[in-house]
């Protein structure tokens, strides 16, 4: 599967998506991408996001994620989704962690699945010790990866 891992607070986005394929689980995955975020919140800094370069990294290491972000690109604009609150809104995902978008290709048809990393990360509030448990490593080499990236910044 195709994801596109966004945020809704990025100030641009299209410079800051990323896509990915995978075969884990779509729920699996927001509450992989929730569970890090707030691991680098308990570890780093509750006020800084991770940088999408510092994401990209962790999954690639950690996780059976592929990096296809150079490939998928140019679909960004068929992915585009609004963040508003009007329900009526063909494209909008106000609080929704995720949103389906079919993608006509010249040679086929496909499906990109856009996750939201603020949606993700708030829905794993109530239990995000037992998901961590479940979705984080506990190895040292991890623990470092998420808290010695030169990439901590502000989007």
């Amino acid at each position: 599967m195709i994801y596109k891992i966004t945020d809704r607070h990025y100030i641009n986005p299209d410079e800051h998506d990323l896509f990915v394929q995978t075969d884990i689980h779509l729920m699996d995955l927001i509450e992989l991408l929730g569970c890090l975020q707030l691991k680098f919140e308990e570890l780093v800094s509750e006020t800084d996001c991770m940088h999408p370069e510092h994401i990209m990294s962790i999954l690639e290491q950690f996780y059976d994620i592929e990096n296809v972000t150079e490939q998928y690109k140019k679909y960004a604009p068929h992915t585009k989704a609004s963040w508003d609150d009007d329900e009526h809104e063909e494209c909008s995902m106000n609080w929704s962690k995720y949103k389906f978008f079919s993608v006509d290709h010249p040679d086929n048809q496909f499906i990109i699945v856009s996750i939201d990393l603020f949606a993700s990360r708030e829905s794993c509030l109530r239990d995000h010790k037992k998901l961590m448990k479940r979705h984080l490593p506990k190895s040292k080499e991890f623990i470092s990866t998420i808290v010695n990236h030169p990439k901590i910044t502000k989007l």
